[in-house]
C-alpha cells in the first residue's frame, strides 16, 4: 500500500494536470446575436450624440434604431451572427470532448470559479461605466479631505525626492503638526464640503428633471411626498 503522502503528491498533481488543461483549453464564448451587434456598432455615436439618456432609454433608443435600420444592414449584422454560431458550435463540441476526459468535480468546479469571475467583471465594469455616466453628466467632484489638502500645499517641497518617500515625509509632518494648524486645514474642508454638498444638491433635482435618477445615490433621490 502506498504511503499516505504519495497519494496526496498524486492527487495534487493529477488536480493539477487537470487544472492546468482547463486553463489551456477556455471554454468558447457563445455569439453575439445580430442586433447585439448592430447595438455595439451604433452606441458610441449614440452616447456621443445623446449623453443625458440613462441605460434603458439608450436601450430603447437602440431598438428603435434598430427597426429602422435597412434590410441589407439586419441582413449583414444576421449573417455575421450565423457565421460565428457555426465556429462556435463547433467549437463547443471539441470542447465538451476534451472537458468529458476530465474529473468532472474539478470541471465544474472551475466553471463555478469561472462564473463568479465574469460576475465580479460585469460589476466592475458597471461600475467604472456608472462612475463615466456621472462624470459625463456633471457630477460636482468630492473635495479634497483636510490632509490632502495639506499635501497639496506641500507640493512645492518635493523637489527631486520619489514621491513615495515625499508622501512618507509629508505624513510625518501632518502627524507632528499641532492641532491648531490642523484646524485649519479641517476648516477649509468643511467649508468646501458644504459648497460641495449645495452643488450636489442641485446637480441632483437636475438629474431627475432630465430623468436620470437612476445615476443618484438612494438619500437624494427625493420621495414622491416631497417631490410634489
Amino acid at each position: 500500500m502506498a504511503p499516505s503522502g504519495h497519494r496526496l503528491s498524486t492527487a495534487a498533481a493529477l488536480l493539477k494536470k487537470n487544472l492546468d488543461f482547463i486553463a489551456a483549453h477556455p471554454k468558447p464564448k457563445r455569439p453575439i446575436s445580430g442586433f447585439l451587434k448592430f447595438a455595439s456598432h451604433v452606441r458610441p455615436t449614440l452616447v456621443k450624440e445623446n449623453p443625458s439618456l440613462n441605460v434603458t432609454q439608450l436601450a430603447k433608443l437602440t431598438a428603435s434604431k434598430w427597426k429602422e435600420a435597412d434590410e441589407s444592414l439586419k441582413k449583414k449584422f444576421s449573417d455575421e451572427y450565423l457565421e460565428d454560431k457555426k465556429k462556435y458550435d463547433t467549437a463547443l463540441k471539441e470542447y465538451n470532448a476534451a472537458m468529458s476526459k476530465l474529473d468532472p468535480k474539478v470541471v465544474i468546479a472551475r466553471e463555478e470559479e469561472i462564473r463568479r469571475e465574469k460576475q465580479e467583471k460585469l460589476k466592475s465594469q458597471e461600475k467604472r461605466a456608472m462612475l463615466k455616466r456621472k462624470a459625463d453628466l456633471g457630477q460636482p467632484k468630492k473635495p479634497l479631505s483636510s490632509y490632502l489638502m495639506f499635501l497639496q500645499d506641500q507640493r512645492s517641497e518635493q523637489g527631486e525626492l520619489p514621491y513615495k518617500e515625499w508622501v512618507a515625509k509629508m505624513t510625518q509632518k501632518w502627524k507632528n503638526m499641532g492641532e491648531s494648524e490642523k484646524q485649519t486645514y479641517q476648516s477649509r474642508y468643511l467649508k468646501a464640503k458644504e459648497e460641495h454638498d449645495e452643488s450636489m444638491a442641485k446637480w441632483a433635482k437636475r438629474m431627475c428633471e432630465m430623468g436620470n435618477s437612476d445615476v443618484l445615490p438612494k438619500k437624494l433621490i427625493p420621495s414622491p411626498s416631497t417631490s410634489k
